[in-house]
């Protein structure tokens, strides 16, 4: 478990070195500055290589912001992914919740690979897809 005073949102991160996967997941009421300084206190970890690919679990969250409230998210997620190049599973179980990542996955498009999932196993079905399956990457 990781804790940063200035989030108040529950998270914890793990990374599988072995399968190349960062795993995130946030519980609880999401503000943007929560999920900005998540994303902050990742980028700076040396354990986080943004190499990796990342699924990040949302799906007990609650997020307590508007898309036009993003776009210094964005700014900071494209800084940061910009010279990487894993790819990134966005599990959310909520309507708004999905609009909101899939409004996300438009807006750094060119910079990082996302794809918005309903499901763990179905986002993990993606990032380490089975012998002969076309639906990766």
């Amino acid at each position: 478990m990781t804790e940063n005073r200035a989030i108040t949102a529950d998270y914890e991160y793990l990374v599988d070195e072995e399968k190349g996967i960062a795993y995130l997941t946030v519980r609880g009421r999401l503000s943007i500055r929560d999920m900005e300084n998540i994303l902050r206190s990742l980028l700076q970890d040396d354990k986080v290589n943004t190499d990796l690919d990342t699924l990040t679990d949302f799906s007990d969250c609650t997020f307590t912001f508007q898309p036009n409230e993003m776009s210094s998210f964005f700014d900071i997620f494209n800084q940061g992914a910009e010279r990487h190049k894993g790819r990134s599973a966005i599990v959310v179980s909520k309507p708004t919740e999905t609009a909101i990542m899939m409004i996300h996955r438009q807006k750094v498009a060119h910079t990082r690979s996302i794809r918005v999932f309903s499901t763990r196993e179905a986002a993990l079905g993606w990032l380490i897809p089975e012998p002969g399956d076309s639906n990766s990457k």
